[in-house]
């Protein structure tokens, strides 16, 4: 059926509705709409052009030249009026208008349009089409995410409002204020959808009950199925007081260290991380984000109840590597022209190892055993190159040493007057600026001196241990060194 729009004062002569201008020179004439586009919907983005086709009877008339044709949108009986931007006129008496419409336009499946020639002096309008159709302006066409794209959790009897996330023009619909949205909610992920009651049009849906939610943008009759704006689902769970939430990780256990994972929960209203039952300062968040081994669990306010996570351990693969042949504090001890052989070992599974002198990488010294020559600090790195790429550095020190000479390995402390203390020789006794050093055998210094006399161990060492070893550190004022071991026998 053809649609009549008639453009000024119009009489109804011989069957027909036409229109007089009080121009001289234009015949009376009407403009009759037939169409809006091929589809009858105005489905709009930036560029896009569309068509309106109307005639004008009779073909006789015509207006002035300079004649400008637009065509006007509206939903309120042109209360309001939404005005188009002609592109192209082409045509005799039935004529194509290619017009854009403002990015600004309110999506609805009522609108009119009615058409505009304005002419000098005066424009002339017709009314509007006595047809409704859809028109939408698609300002956004992607993916988005609502509640941070995280589930949430709420208290019985209290409420949680989601959100479309803010953002960017390319990855939020919050950049285009001209928007509707559909809310819908299920019982499961994968259910049938309904509306949220009340309905909610706005970018926000206070929800107080549990269940899936998420929301589309509403095109109407302009959303094709190609076009995926929908939000995440959001699984919203109702919980009493003290009632737990579950802590998930992005990365499985163990973690690679230098490589953290994020622990997280539903979202609550507010949040507090503990570290093996300590606070951890500023994290509350409802994510936490570490690469730290340990006992972790979150408390989550929800207002009305408080929620505490279950703990959940996080365990970093850490590599542990040793040297053979070093007694504390790692350093040994070789004759001139000597040298010492060490291998490194490690609980790496897929160990490669660099040797390093003076903390420079020692050229082809990548396997586990090395040979030390000059005296010097060394190390050694090994690194574990499976889904963890980490490393750990052992060092050592070589120092030359001094020849042995009469310098004992056992006493007997029990007063019997023979081989009560450790005697050693005269050059390295007070006076001669010798450092004595004696350890335990966990690296524990008993004794550090440049005044020994003779005199270890006294009175006041308490020997817990059946026949405990020590171990002696001997350097002289020209940084000559003997390490050896001293066996106290009771």
């Amino acid at each position: 059926m053809k649609h009549k729009i008639t453009i000024a004062l119009f009489k109804i002569l011989f069957g027909f509705f036409v229109f007089v201008l009080p121009v001289n020179s234009i015949v009376a004439q009407t403009i009759v709409v037939l169409s809006i586009n091929n589809a009858g919907q105005v489905c709009a983005s930036n560029g896009s052009n569309h068509n309106v086709v109307f005639d004008v009877e009779p073909i006789t008339a015509s207006f002035p030249a300079g004649t400008i044709f637009s065509a006007e949108l509206s939903t309120d009986n042109f209360a309001n009026v939404v005005v188009t931007t002609p592109v192209a006129i082409v045509g005799a008496n039935r004529k194509t208008l290619t017009f854009q419409v403002p990015s600004t336009l309110v999506g609805s499946e009522s609108y009119k349009i009615r058409i505009r020639a304005a002419t000098t002096p005066i424009d002339y309008v017709s009314p509007q089409s006595g047809f409704i159709f859809p028109a939408y302006f698609k300002s956004y066409t992607s993916t988005f995410t609502i509640n941070g794209g995280n589930n949430a959790n709420i208290c019985i009897g209290g409420s949680i409002t989601l959100a479309v996330d803010p953002g960017t023009q390319s990855t939020s619909p919050l950049s285009f204020t001209n928007l509707s949205y559909i809310w819908e909610t299920s019982t499961t992920s994968n259910g049938t959808y309904s509306l949220v009651t009340p309905i909610q049009t706005g970018p926000t849906c206070p929800v107080s009950s549990a269940g899936f939610y998420k929301t589309k943008i509403d095109y109407g009759a302009c959303t094709p199925g190609s076009i995926n704006t929908v939000s995440n689902i959001v699984q919203v769970t109702q919980a009493g007081n003290g009632t737990g939430i579950t802590i998930a990780s992005t990365l499985p256990n163990p973690v690679c260290s230098g490589t953290p994972t994020t622990l997280s929960v539903t979202s609550g209203f507010s949040y507090q991380w503990y570290k093996n039952t300590a606070p951890i300062v500023g994290a509350t968040n409802n994510s936490y984000t570490t690469d730290q081994p340990g006992s972790y669990y979150v408390t989550v306010n929800g207002g009305s109840c408080v929620n505490n996570s279950n703990i959940y351990e996080v365990q970093v693969a850490p590599i542990s590597a040793t040297i053979n042949k070093l007694i504390a504090p790692q350093v040994n001890i070789v004759l001139s022209g000597e040298s010492l052989i060490v291998t490194a070992s490690s609980t790496a599974t897929s160990p490669t190892y660099q040797w390093y002198f003076q903390g420079v990488a020692v050229a082809g010294q990548t396997n586990s055993t090395f040979t030390a020559t000059a005296q010097g600090n060394y190390s050694v790195i090994v690194t574990e190159n499976t889904t963890c790429l980490t490393s750990e550095e052992v060092k050592f020190i070589l120092k030359n040493g001094i020849p042995a000479v009469n310098i004992p390995n056992v006493i007997s402390p029990n007063n019997d007057g023979i081989n009560d203390t450790w005697i050693i020789p005269q050059k390295y006794l007070s006076g001669s600026k010798t450092e004595i050093q004696i350890l335990t055998a966990q690296g524990k210094v008993e004794l550090t001196t440049t005044d020994y006399k003779n005199d270890w161990p006294s009175s006041s060492v308490d020997f817990k241990n059946t026949n405990p070893i020590y171990y002696y550190i001997i350097t002289t004022a020209n940084q000559e060194t003997k390490m050896g071991s001293i066996t106290v026998i009771k």
